[in-house]
């Protein structure tokens, strides 16, 4: 399910900062898939941002926040 959002965009909801890295952002798609991507400046939790997907687990998208 995951692997077919690869290379489309999605409106993600900042929820908080990655367990893994202080360096990037976890939040949730409409459809409440987990996303991961790198914080940009001026991002913040509680915002919506868009993001490309580039790759995916099988529980998380993995992308790049895009203006």
């Amino acid at each position: 399910k995951t692997a077919a959002c690869i290379g489309r965009q999605f409106q993600v909801l900042i929820a908080n900062e990655s367990r893994k890295s202080k360096d990037d952002w976890t939040g949730r798609t409409d459809t409440f898939k987990t996303t991961i991507f790198p914080k940009k400046p001026g991002s913040a939790v509680g915002q919506f941002v868009n993001v490309r997907i580039d790759r995916a687990t099988s529980h998380t998208l993995i992308g790049t926040q895009v203006d």
